[in-house]
């Protein structure tokens, strides 16, 4: 074909693939043709302001002007997913895939998520219930802290009996002081209470409320009540201590113990197991040795008299400041008793019958009222 000036083609002319182009390559005039430029290679051009399309291919490390992420306005394909990434690959948010496998992906702390069908992490309990376990190393086989329902935390292990421990100080497990809440201390019974190893010190157990309630299978059997009063749950209903057993020791009263039911049958007195009884010996002077707080003397058989005669009652529970009561139970005739001459573990007892002659034997009852001079 006939030369062509550059300058005289048409812009919609295009190249035919034969045709030659002037160029220039190393200070040489030289002619190449449009599919020579399609392979052409040139090193280290400086291409100014290109448009270069979708490269096959190419490094951009040493390329400045790149976007933070690395992409921009463009997408990638995850699965059969196309992800539009937006201003930055960090900026893929709101993605849904169906089913994803990840591969020990680090997934930060999630939003939120659904583990139902997940393995590997706390036992789950009728698909509702989770535990939050920690056991030292696996060294304890298993303090287990089961959140059961809303605002409902329990501590189980099967069958095997649990314990839990407050500290109020602890260096180790050989010093320390604590709170103690377990069913170990007693098999089968709920200890509260404080305990202590090594220099540790037992410290004080406070309840603190404005009534206290002592309940038994789920009925209130003593309250404290906001006055400071132990009362029952309703009137003459409470025992303290049994009659033979389980007994206090001591109850010490600063002002009063005031007996009020009328008709009650009870009052201030002994009880079955304080008394004792005793018969006297070969005449009415005859000495009676009776170890109780209370019983009866039932008299030699002899003819009542008028004139006045003492026997000694050996007892130790006497002391010599209480008083002691002495009065006719039974006898045909009527006696006028005294006590005389009370001593540390005896008393002296005087009697004579008002007229009466009667050969019998009276019974005489006595009790031991506990008393002090200061």
């Amino acid at each position: 074909m006939a030369d062509t000036k550059i300058s005289a083609m048409t812009a919609a002319s295009a190249l035919g693939g034969t045709e030659q182009i002037p160029a220039v390559q190393s200070a040489a005039n030289v002619a190449v043709t449009a599919n020579q430029i399609k392979t052409f290679t040139s090193n280290s051009p400086t291409l100014i302001t290109p448009a270069l399309g979708t490269p096959a291919s190419g490094t951009l490390t040493n390329c400045t002007g790149l976007p933070n992420g690395g992409l921009v306005n463009s997408s990638v394909t995850i699965g059969s997913t196309s992800v539009a990434l937006g201003a930055t690959a960090a900026t893929v948010a709101g993605l849904t895939l169906t089913s994803p496998t990840l591969t020990t992906p680090a997934l930060g702390t999630p939003a939120s998520g659904n583990l139902a069908n997940c393995t590997g992490y706390p036992s789950q309990v009728a698909g509702t219930t989770l535990s939050v376990q920690y056991n030292n190393a696996g060294a304890f086989a298993g303090a287990n802290l089961w959140i059961t329902s809303a605002n409902t935390i329990e501590q189980y292990n099967s069958t095997t009996a649990q314990t839990l421990n407050v500290y109020n100080t602890r260096t180790d497990v050989s010093n320390y002081e604590r709170a103690v809440f377990d069913w170990t201390t007693t098999a089968n019974r709920l200890t509260i209470g404080t305990k202590a190893a090594g220099t540790g010190a037992v410290r004080q157990l406070d309840i603190d409320a404005q009534t206290i309630n002592f309940k038994l299978s789920g009925s209130n059997l003593w309250t404290i009540n906001s006055s400071g009063g132990l009362i029952g749950p309703t009137d003459n209903f409470s025992t303290i201590g049994l009659a033979t057993g389980s007994r206090p020791k001591s109850v010490f009263a600063a002002t009063s113990i005031l007996v009020t039911a009328v008709n009650s049958g009870g009052g201030i007195g002994y009880g079955t197991g304080a008394g004792g009884a005793q018969t006297q010996g070969t005449s009415r002077t005859t000495g009676v040795t009776l170890n109780t707080l209370c019983g009866a003397i039932t008299l030699v058989s002899a003819a009542g008299s008028t004139s006045w005669q003492s026997f000694t009652l050996t007892n130790s529970t006497i002391a010599a400041t209480d008083v002691v009561r002495v009065c006719q139970k039974s006898g045909t005739d009527l006696y006028q008793i005294h006590v005389t001459n009370v001593v540390a573990g005896s008393c002296q007892i005087t009697f004579a019958t008002t007229s009466g002659t009667t050969t019998e034997q009276p019974v005489f009852n006595f009790a031991v009222i506990k008393a002090v001079t200061a």
